[in-house]
C-alpha cells in the first residue's frame, strides 16, 4: 500500500502547474487556473495535512 502524500507536495505540483490554492471548504483544498476562470476547480480532500497516494495519482495523471 502506498504512503500518504503530504498536502505540500500536492500544492507544489499544482502551482507548477499554474494553479493556485482558491480556498478552503474543509476537509478539502480547492485549486483553481486563474488563466482559465471557466475551468472546474480541484477539490482535494486533505486529513491531518496529507492526500490519499490514490487521489494524488489521478491529479498526475490529469496532468500529464
Amino acid at each position: 500500500m502506498a504512503k500518504d502524500v503530504a498536502f505540500q507536495e500536492v500544492l507544489e505540483f499544482f502551482e507548477k502547474h499554474g494553479y493556485k490554492l482558491y480556498g478552503l471548504w474543509l476537509p478539502y483544498r480547492v485549486f483553481r487556473d486563474p488563466d482559465d476562470p471557466d475551468a472546474l476547480p480541484w477539490l482535494v480532500q486533505v486529513e491531518n495535512g496529507m492526500v490519499s497516494p490514490e487521489d494524488f495519482e489521478k491529479i498526475k495523471d490529469f496532468f500529464s
